[in-house]
């Protein structure tokens, strides 16, 4: 009877652990075979691959979207579930934690400046004209973006039980995202320039 028990958790949970990624590229399927059974899958690869040679706004669009399934993949989809979410709210704050070398909030960090720098330049003709925002609603927005973003990813973990929502995460995240908005800023410059 336990190895029956053992088997059926064990199912479960890995059915649970992939059920979101799952839905999501079942979505995208479907939206590609809608594409495909209109015009041909032969038609559809030549339009996505013309796309990507000639369209910037789509390979713009391609690299946001990859690099936010990577971040979404290790921060919800790939992780174990977690049975203790909030054993340590506050989190680690510093770079050791009980003596030892703690990485996590360096990863946090650059976990988040791709990510805001990909936002912003997929996004820019729409919000991010350097030439029209003030800088503190530019940093505002940056601001307010990469902590909801980190907040949405908090609250899956705690819904979808693979982590534990951490205080520590949602600074380091944010400030992985004014450091991208930064960065996105000094190119736009840089290239206003040249």
């Amino acid at each position: 009877m336990d190895f029956i028990v053992l088997v059926i958790r064990d199912t479960l949970q890995t059915l649970y652990q992939i059920f979101g990624i799952s839905v999501i590229v079942a979505i995208l399927f479907m939206f590609a075979y809608l594409y495909c059974r209109e015009h041909g899958i032969k038609e559809g690869i030549r339009q996505w691959i013309e796309m990507l040679k000639t369209n910037k706004d789509f390979r713009k669009i391609l690299a946001f979207v990859f690099y936010t399934a990577m971040l979404l993949n290790k921060t919800l989809f790939c992780r174990q579930i977690w049975g203790q979410p909030f054993k340590n709210i506050l989190g680690v704050w510093g770079f050791y934690d009980n003596g030892k070398l703690y990485t996590e909030n360096v990863e946090n960090i650059l976990l988040f400046v791709p990510f805001q720098f990909f936002l912003m330049w997929t996004l820019k003709k729409n919000l991010w004209s350097t030439d029209t925002i003030t800088a503190k609603s530019y940093y505002g927005k940056a601001i307010l973006i990469s902590f909801g973003t980190s907040l949405g990813i908090e609250m899956a973990q705690l819904f979808l039980k693979v982590g534990a929502f951490q205080l520590s995460d949602l600074f380091f995240n944010t400030l992985g995202g004014i450091i991208g908005a930064a960065a996105f800023q000094a190119l736009e410059r840089k290239r206003k320039r040249l």
